[in-house]
């Protein structure tokens, strides 16, 4: 089984194909880590370093799944689907995605921190708002991904447009083509028809020359 060359480079995750693209990715998810490390520490009063620990390993943990988040929706064919199907589609990976992510999280968390029953207990307690972030993170991701195919979308159907434009100026050409030739050949014929009773050398020559030409 052979796959199209651009059917494959389209399931190529867009993030992780480009260099730029996954340098931005990377650095969204520095500042989201950052930033959460700082709401845990002013909020939850934790420790520095259980604070990045926790953040480090909850966003990048969402950051590998965000990633893998591209196949599913590229092979969903959402353009084939009806609305309420898509959207329970995206209501079943939203909780699958964040429930996973959720349930791993917490268990290397816990086993990292199980001589902290504080620390234990502050994440037992964080667990609604952690699946509210979750929720946000997962539905920001896919949003990105469908304008992603939107666009690549967009710009192959001007590509198949200028294609189809240049099909069109072909056929209209070999159309030209096709009503020149039997003129041109009516009158080379007619001409070498003449010559062939006042210079028969000629008429010759043209028709040798004729037949180089065709």
């Amino acid at each position: 089984l052979q796959l199209n060359p651009r059917r494959l480079s389209a399931m190529q995750n867009p993030i992780l194909s480009a260099r730029k693209t996954f340098i931005y990715y990377a650095g969204i998810w520095i500042f989201v880590i950052v930033f959460h490390t700082y709401l845990l520490r002013v909020s939850g009063q934790i420790e520095l370093s259980t604070a990045i620990t926790d953040s480090l390993i909850s966003n990048l943990l969402f950051a590998a799944i965000g990633l893998g988040l591209w196949y599913p929706i590229f092979f969903s064919k959402a353009d084939d689907e009806k609305l309420i199907s898509s959207v329970i589609n995206n209501i079943v990976g939203c909780i699958v995605a964040v429930g996973f992510w959720l349930g791993l999280t917490y268990f290397m968390l816990v086993s990292i921190f199980n001589r902290e029953p504080d620390y234990v207990f502050f994440l037992r307690k964080s667990i609604p708002w952690r699946a509210g972030i979750g929720v946000i993170y997962y539905e920001v991701t896919i949003m990105v991904y469908y304008l992603i195919i939107f666009y690549r979308n967009n710009k192959e159907n001007l590509v198949k447009e200028a294609e189809l434009k240049t099909l069109v100026k072909e056929s209209e050409l070999k159309s030209l083509k096709s009503q020149i030739n039997p003129h041109f050949l009516f009158n080379s014929l007619n001409s070498i028809s003449s010559l062939t009773k006042i210079e028969p050398a000629k008429a010759q020559e043209m028709i040798i020359k004729l037949s180089e030409f065709l």
